[in-house]
């Protein structure tokens, strides 16, 4: 590249670095938006699917409940009591299957529902199975305990909620919104005198997997006491919820992600006490969890520990108040209650995707790298390549030299440019030869003047003694009376049709020239005196004859003539020479020749 193009490549670099800069601005622009749209979305499913999972779990708590006051009935008959159980439970569509137990949480009786789960499960004898754990046994006790208190409570109130019924009934106010408030707490408190506090476990895999249904890892058991008529506790009703719906939830959640284009990814129900994983992961280990804990809040955190990007979401409401067991709080030390959704992704699907930016980013700056190289090589080879050529031309000229060859014919402006020079050098070129002209030959006649003959005969005629020049040295004879007589018009024109007659009388390789007003030189190259004495004499005679005719006088216009021979020595010494037989030439009467004689 010439240095004009280095200088475009540079003034152009700008650009190739606002190319880069804009490549990383937009990569950054990328990442961030790519960082937002992953925190947005764990955001997003964090609160919808915590808010999906309550009302699921709440959902299931209601179901719990109309079940659990079929099972309050104490007046019905065993056997008549599981055919109703078995039918409550067939109608439901959150729960396996239901459980009787004694007081130890030992199997009694046992039913499946309708759930698709269940289509292939065959049932399995499971009387005599414990199905409980000590603390959940320990909760059931003291929820029973908590209901033999209360129902005293529950009673007092219920006779006030129906007497203050009766009298809005008594005034014709049955319908009034404080009758229908009066009506609803009054079913509550109802629901409160059959039905203990309902405590809910995490039944571990290996618990669950003795049930036999077609799922094998840790669910919730729904459970509450069973009293008899007298209000004596007389064993346990169970609800196992169905697991498989549960993922469902979480099976809608990651279809999210996934619509996203997010597919590495972690969601799961965590237990905020014991950190336990409740559902299947993959990128996330629970240990590293167990270890680090949750975020501190419900917003998207990015843990370096972990990772990858955690947002973890309470399931609060009913389903908090359950899985706490609020009422039974004080038999845990642990303040961490509650269940927690969790979205974990792993910070290499964040790495892939920034990296897939990154190519995508430098395919783009490389091509506009590309194209800014081929432009700047484009714009040398239009702009600066014609310049530099242009230049070669322009130092040729200065040198005196001939142009190799015309500049490359363009329509553009450097065309124009090209066109421009080309005259400017055939100008110059004209202007040069003028000059030389002038420089070389007298202005009046055309022939060699004195600096121009001298530098001739210096340069081209070699002369030895066997091979001698002669030198003639010639001079208008009364050329003053020529212009005072006639003019010097006339004069001029004399001397004009001299020097043609001598060039034409002269050969091709003999130098003439004006040395002075009426005074020419003739350089005879190989001439001895003899030979040149043939030349000057024919000269002499044709200007005799021919001049002033040609010129209209009525007088003749003759020359003298002095001839030296040049056969070694100095130019100007034999020229010196010639001068002298040209003074004796006019001393002798002029109109005649004079040859040198004093040869060494």
């Amino acid at each position: 590249m010439n240095k004009i193009g280095i200088r475009a490549f540079i003034i152009l670099l700008p650009l190739a670095i606002s190319i880069i800069a804009l490549g990383v601005a937009f990569y950054n622009a990328k990442s961030t938006l790519l960082s937002d749209h992953y925190s947005q979305s764990a955001q997003l499913a964090a609160t919808q699917g915590a808010q999906e999972m309550r009302h699921y779990i709440e959902q299931r708590f209601t179901e719990f409940d109309s079940i659990s006051l079929t099972a309050a009935n104490c007046a019905i008959s065993p056997e008549k009591l599981d055919l109703q159980l078995s039918q409550s439970v067939s109608l439901r569509s959150g729960f396996s299957m239901y459980l009787t137990t004694d007081i130890d949480g030992r199997v009694i009786n046992s039913a499946l529902s309708s759930n698709k789960s269940n289509r292939y499960v065959l049932r399995k004898k499971l009387s005599g199975t414990p199905i409980l754990s000590r603390e959940g046994l320990a909760l059931l006790s003291y929820s029973h305990r908590l209901w033999e208190q209360n129902s005293p409570k529950y009673f007092v109130k219920a006779e006030e909620l129906s007497r203050r019924l009766h009298i809005l009934k008594s005034r014709g106010e049955e319908n009034s919104f404080e009758a229908r408030q009066l009506s609803l707490e009054l079913a509550q408190i109802r629901k409160y005198k059959k039905l203990p506090q309902a405590v809910i476990t995490l039944a571990p895999a290996a618990q669950v997997e003795q049930l036999g249904l077609i799922f094998d890892t840790a669910t919730y058991y729904f459970s509450r006491p069973m009293m008899n008529c007298k209000g004596e506790l007389q064993g346990y009703f169970t609800a196992v919820l169905d697991r498989t719906l549960l993922e469902d939830q979480i099976f809608t959640i990651r279809s999210s992600f996934a619509q996203g284009q997010i597919d590495a990814v972690d969601i799961a129900l965590v237990n905020r006490k014991t950190l336990r994983v409740m559902s299947p992961i993959t990128y996330l280990e629970e240990k590293t969890l167990r270890k680090y804990g949750l975020n501190e809040t419900d917003e998207p955190t990015q843990r370096s520990e972990l990772g990858g990007l955690l947002v973890n979401h309470p399931i609060t409401g009913t389903l908090n108040r359950v899985l706490t067991v609020r009422d039974l709080e004080h038999l845990t030390t642990d303040n961490q209650k509650g269940v927690s959704l969790i979205i974990f992704i792993p910070t290499f699907s964040q790495d892939e995707k920034r990296s897939d930016i990154a190519k995508e980013v430098i395919l783009y700056v490389s091509a506009a790298l590309v194209l800014f190289i081929g432009l700047t090589l484009y714009l040398t080879s239009y702009i600066a390549s014609p310049i530099n050529e242009l230049k070669s031309r322009v130092k040729e000229i200065a040198l005196g030299q001939r142009q190799k060859s015309m500049l490359s014919a363009r329509t553009d402006e450097i065309g124009e440019l090209f066109d421009a020079f080309n005259q400017m050098a055939d100008t110059i070129s004209q202007k040069e030869q003028e000059l030389t002209t002038l420089a070389n030959h007298d202005s009046l006649t055309g022939v060699l003047n004195r600096r121009a003959l001298i530098h001739a005969a210096t340069k081209e005629v070699t002369v030895t003694p066997h091979n001698p020049a002669s030198i003639c040295m010639i001079d208008i004879d009364h050329f003053k009376s020529i212009n005072d007589h006639f003019g010097h018009s006339i004069g001029d024109q004399a001397l004009i049709e001299f020097c043609q007659l001598v060039t034409q009388e002269s050969r091709s390789k003999d130098i003439f020239g004006r040395v002075g007003g009426e005074e020419f030189l003739l350089i005879l190259p190989s001439t001895d005196l003899d030979q040149a004495y043939a030349i000057a004499q024919r000269i002499r005679s044709h200007c005799e004859k021919y001049i002033a005719d040609d010129l209209g006088l009525n007088k003749a216009i003759t020359v003298s003539i002095g001839v030296a021979l040049w056969q070694e020595g100095d130019f100007l010494t034999a020229v010196s020479q010639a001068d002298k037989m040209l003074y004796q030439a006019k001393r002798n009467g002029r109109n005649r020749i004079e040859l040198q004689t004093n040869l060494n």
